[in-house]
């Protein structure tokens, strides 16, 4: 009878385990789903998968939208990366005009990593080094100088980007 209440408990707690990774950014996942059948907000999936298996390797899917158009929309992907982050193993945070914003959360699963990205560029709220910022900032000037964007619309833009790495763990 013992032996029966400790292969219970263990697997009570490995299915605990399974379940903390399997929902650990639930709000922002739950945010990107709505996304998905709002209007004004652009929702585009890139699947990359291997050449030989056509295995999936990766997917990304970047979430667009005008923060004057929907500010509300902003403060709810700021709150649910707030919420989500207590469950990432890798956050990063920025603190602009006194307010601290995640805009960085890497998430592990089974058989995946998921990081999630916040980009705000008229607050300055976004992921990366100094290095990679200043790559983005010299293809960014790049791009206006050749008249591809401009540069001024962009400060509107709010993206958030999802990124899923199939079979790997840092």
């Amino acid at each position: 009878m013992r032996t029966h209440h400790v292969i219970s408990a263990a697997l009570l707690l490995i299915a605990g385990a399974w379940n903390t990774e399997a929902f650990a950014q639930k709000h922002l996942d739950a945010l990107i789903k709505k996304c998905e059948s709002m209007d004004n907000v652009t929702v585009e999936v890139v699947n990359q998968k291997d050449r030989n298996t056509r295995a999936p390797r990766q997917r990304v899917l970047t979430v667009s939208f005008s923060k004057k158009e929907m500010p509300k929309l902003l403060e709810q992907f700021v709150e649910a990366f707030k919420k989500d982050e207590e469950d990432a193993y890798q956050v990063n945070s920025t603190k602009f005009k006194g307010k601290s914003y995640t805009s960085f959360c890497r998430f592990a699963s089974d058989n995946s990593d998921i990081t999630y990205t916040l980009f705000d560029p008229e607050n300055n709220v976004r992921h990366g080094s100094g290095l990679k910022r200043q790559h983005m900032q010299r293809a960014l000037r790049r791009l206006e100088q050749q008249g591809v964007i401009d540069k001024s619309e962009l400060s509107d833009e709010i993206t958030i980007t999802r990124v899923e790495h199939f079979n790997r763990r840092h």
